[in-house]
């Protein structure tokens, strides 16, 4: 069992716990409240034709999932990593198999990875780690 720097989220068993309510475990899967953007199997899936979380970091735009610096490709509905750039969150924990930083105080990193053994992406107020499962990010 781990818990993210803030307090946020904790990771038991592989799975996103509630804590502050700002996350929760719903057949396991972590959602973010208020967000058509789920992640499931450490992969943003597409609902109702929109990825997007708080601040609309996330977003389908002319069949591309955007953020700030156009980081995630759609795929077969799911919001992929498109470059080698992306965004570590201070507030996220790197687990060993894939990451989702929910988190304000972001900075650039640029992983050398072909497979993304940790893949922090930006959103809004805390953090989602997955320690078990992995579906791979390809750069």
């Amino acid at each position: 069992m781990r818990l993210s720097q803030h307090g946020l989220c904790l990771v038991q068993h592989g799975l996103c716990r509630v804590q502050h309510d700002l996350c929760r475990v719903e057949h396991d899967l972590c959602r973010v409240q208020h967000s058509l953007c789920r992640v499931q199997h450490g992969l943003c899936l597409v609902q109702h034709g929109l990825c997007r979380v708080q601040h609309g970091l996330c977003r389908v735009q002319r069949g591309m999932c955007r953020d700030q610096h156009s980081l995630y490709r759609v795929q077969r509905g799911m919001c992929r990593v498109q470059h080698c750039l992306c965004r570590i969150c201070t507030a996220c924990v790197e687990f060993s198999t894939a990451c989702f930083g929910l988190s304000t105080a972001c900075v650039g990193f640029c992983t050398p990875y072909v497979g993304f053994s940790t893949a922090c992406v930006e959103f809004s107020t805390a953090c989602v780690g997955f320690s078990t499962v992995c579906v791979g990010f390809s750069s």
